[in-house]
C-alpha cells in the first residue's frame, strides 16, 4: 500500500519538480515606507551592484508617502494641481527617467521595483520581462 501511495505522490509532484528546474531565485528587500527620492537612490545603488554581479536579482518592495512621478512622456499640464497645492497636501512631484505619463504612489500601495539581469540563463526570462520598460507593480492593500 505504501508503495502505491508513494507512486501516486510522485505522479502528483512531478509537475512541481519539473517546474523547479526553471525557478528563479530573487533577493527580496522590504523597505517599508520610504520617500521616493531615497528609494530611487537605493534602486540606483542596487542596479550598479547587480551590473557588477556583486548581488543576485533583487526585488525592492516599498510604500511611498504621497508622490507623483512624471515619466519622459509626461507633461506638467497633466497634473491639474499647482505646486503650492501639492505641497499643502504633502504630495511630492518628481520627473523620472521612465516611459509613461503621470503616476501616483502613496500610502496603502505596495510598489515593487525588480532589478533583474536579463542576460541570465532562465528560459523565457526575456519573454516575461521587457528590458526596455520599468516595472512597477502596484497592489492595493486590503
Amino acid at each position: 500500500m505504501l508503495g502505491q501511495q508513494s507512486g501516486d505522490l510522485a505522479r502528483l509532484l512531478s509537475p512541481i519538480v519539473d517546474a523547479t528546474k526553471q525557478l528563479m531565485y530573487i533577493n527580496l528587500l522590504n523597505l517599508g515606507r520610504v520617500p521616493y527620492s531615497a528609494a530611487l537612490a537605493l534602486q540606483q545603488q542596487v542596479v550598479a551592484a547587480r551590473k557588477q554581479n556583486l548581488i543576485g536579482d533583487t526585488l525592492l518592495m516599498v510604500e511611498h508617502p504621497p508622490v507623483l512621478t512624471l515619466g519622459r512622456n509626461a507633461h506638467r499640464s497633466n497634473v491639474l494641481a499647482r505646486d503650492e497645492e501639492l505641497a499643502q497636501r504633502g504630495v511630492e512631484l518628481h520627473e523620472v527617467n521612465r516611459g509613461g505619463d503621470v503616476t501616483y504612489h502613496g500610502p496603502g500601495q505596495l510598489v515593487g521595483y525588480p532589478i533583474i539581469d536579463l542576460r541570465g540563463d532562465l528560459p523565457g526570462k526575456k519573454d516575461r520581462i521587457s528590458a526596455r520598460s520599468t516595472m512597477s507593480v502596484c497592489l492595493k492593500r486590503s
